[in-house]
């Protein structure tokens, strides 16, 4: 099956990843494989919403800095919001304090070919001056007492994590 998708470039396989997901197979007569284990339904088990569609949850206004240009979620569930693309066109335009949880799995900066929107071969100082601008941005967002998950290579995760200790907010 993984030779289906071995001539996708990663940002295509996310896209497609995304866009199949809203329903994730939680029913075992689809046909095909069952599922290793029989799911439990959960209260929060609710399929994503589209653009477009009602939110019941969290209100796009009430997230929004006070003059921040509209955005729109490209998912949306009760309990939170899915936003696609650069996340510095979206972090900028956030309230201060309001996040619970960040986890960031950035580029890892070797060279790859992710499609035309990333850029996985700066030099070095860029990408550090990269992970800084939206980490900076992260940080920002976090509620106190919030958690902040950064998956890189040590290389970087060593000088990424010198700048965040250097932050007064950390």
């Amino acid at each position: 099956m993984a030779k289906i998708y071995e001539n996708m470039s990663n940002d295509d396989l996310i896209d497609l990843l995304i866009k199949n997901a809203a329903f994730c197979g939680h029913a075992a007569d689809q046909g095909g494989e069952s599922p290793l284990a029989v799911p439990v339904p959960l209260e929060h088990d609710i399929p994503m919403g589209r653009r477009g569609e009602s939110r019941h949850g969290i209100s796009i206004a009430s997230i929004l800095r006070p003059g921040s240009a509209p955005i729109e979620p490209y998912c949306t569930t009760e309990s939170g919001l899915l936003f696609e693309g650069d996340c510095l066109r979206y972090l900028t335009s956030f309230n201060t304090g309001f996040v619970d949880t960040v986890f960031a799995d950035p580029p890892f900066n070797l060279g790859k070919i992710y499609g035309s929107r990333t850029d996985d071969a700066r030099a070095d100082a860029e990408y550090v001056q990269w992970c800084c601008s939206w980490l900076k941005e992260c940080v920002r967002i976090l509620a106190p007492c919030g958690a902040l998950f950064v998956y890189n290579l040590p290389k970087w995760s060593i000088r990424l994590g010198t700048y965040l200790m250097e932050l007064s907010e950390m």
